[in-house]
């Protein structure tokens, strides 16, 4: 058996989707599986949130996070890879998309998707990263995990790749803690002041499209009794263009912007909510869709991207370039009779079953057994 290294070097005290993933497979594969090496750069955080961590052997390459983090990181885990790892022999398995430019290296990574190559605004380090090191990358390795059917197409279109070497796993989705409806409805009247709202979620770029919600939801405030609540950091640039927008729309007492809240209060948020949508342009997978759908809320969102391939039957799809459409998928949700609505909530929950954090870190094991 070959040693396994696994790359957390994404691994920190703030998480953002690449984190949770790669927490949820290695919690998973320390459990069930076998890794030799976890090599972080901050092991104090990993030894309070990641379970069985003492079946592995943890290697701190430690270093303070800054904007350019993952090129840093990058660097670090080259240069310890070069220096301590039997190239010929062992496996190196990262669960993004930071891999390593090293010929004859056996290694995995993980593409979830192609947004800094598509969508660069904001993001001109990770846009040089997929335009000029990662094709490098890819040449390099033996195999490509992505999340979604329409992300392997995409890798394929952009780089070339050969169909064979990519698996597809589909990411699964965390279970709602045990706050039941009431409770979350109770509690977000108490704080807010809110009930039967709109639900949205996201804001930091701006192909996550909530600019075009808004003004379709300003074409029916006036026959609609309900808010548009939305949670994120408004503070960046694209939520200050959602501000300026709902100012000049005069929706500053329809609109809400509750900024960053903590996992609890967001669950709560969806289970109190009348609906929630997600009109993104481009997604890799959208596990916001399925957090939604496991909380027992009604979903519209876009019918781009990876969205049907996640969203299935169990939603209200709707072309995110469309206002009129997002108008009407607003009002077919809203006013759903109760017999409609408790279907659709059934078909969310049912939809949500075929996600399992379990069956992907199975997947992903099966994948690096492959050079054993």
């Amino acid at each position: 058996m070959r040693n396994i290294y696994f790359n957390g070097m994404i691994l920190n005290n703030n998480p953002t989707g690449l984190g949770v993933y790669t927490e949820n497979i290695l919690d998973r594969l320390l459990e069930k599986y076998h890794v030799n090496y976890l090599v972080v750069h901050n092991k104090e955080y990993v030894k309070d949130n990641i379970k069985n961590i003492d079946k592995t052997k943890m290697i701190d390459l430690e270093y303070k996070d800054s904007k350019i983090s993952f090129l840093f990181r990058n660097y670090k885990f080259r240069k310890f890879v070069k220096e301590n790892v039997d190239i010929k022999n062992d496996i190196v398995y990262s669960p993004t998309q930071h891999g390593l430019n090293i010929k004859g290296l056996k290694q995995i990574i993980t593409i979830h998707d192609l947004m800094p190559l598509l969508y660069p605004k904001g993001r001109v380090h990770q846009y040089y990263y997929y335009k000029y090191i990662l094709p490098k990358v890819i040449k390099h390795v033996n195999y490509i995990i992505t999340v979604s059917e329409n992300t392997k197409e995409d890798i394929i279109k952009y780089y070339n790749v050969d169909p064979n070497i990519i698996h597809v796993i589909y990411n699964g989705v965390d279970k709602p803690g045990n706050i039941g409806v009431d409770e979350s409805k109770a509690y977000i009247f108490n704080k807010y002041k809110l009930q039967n709202y709109l639900l949205m979620v996201g804001i930091n770029y701006k192909y996550k499209n909530l600019h075009r919600v808004i003004e379709a939801y300003n074409k029916i405030k006036n026959t609609i009794d309900t808010k548009l609540v939305i949670v994120g950091n408004y503070k960046v640039a694209y939520g200050r263009e959602l501000i300026k927008l709902t100012q000049e729309l005069n929706l500053e007492n329809n609109v809400l912007f509750l900024g960053y809240v903590s996992r609890e209060e967001k669950e709560m948020l969806y289970k109190a909510a009348n609906m929630f949508i997600y009109p993104s342009l481009y997604e890799g997978f959208g596990i916001p869709v399925l957090e939604a759908m496991s909380n027992g809320v009604p979903v519209a969102c876009s019918n781009s991207s990876s969205l049907p391939e996640v969203a299935k039957d169990a939603a209200v799809m709707f072309d995110p370039n469309s206002i009129d459409e997002i108008e009407k998928s607003i009002k077919e949700v809203f006013y759903l009779d109760k017999s409609s609505r408790n279907k659709i909530i059934e078909l969310g929950f049912n939809n949500v079953k075929k996600f399992s954090w379990d069956t992907a870190a199975k997947s992903v094991f099966n994948v690096i057994s492959k050079l054993n």
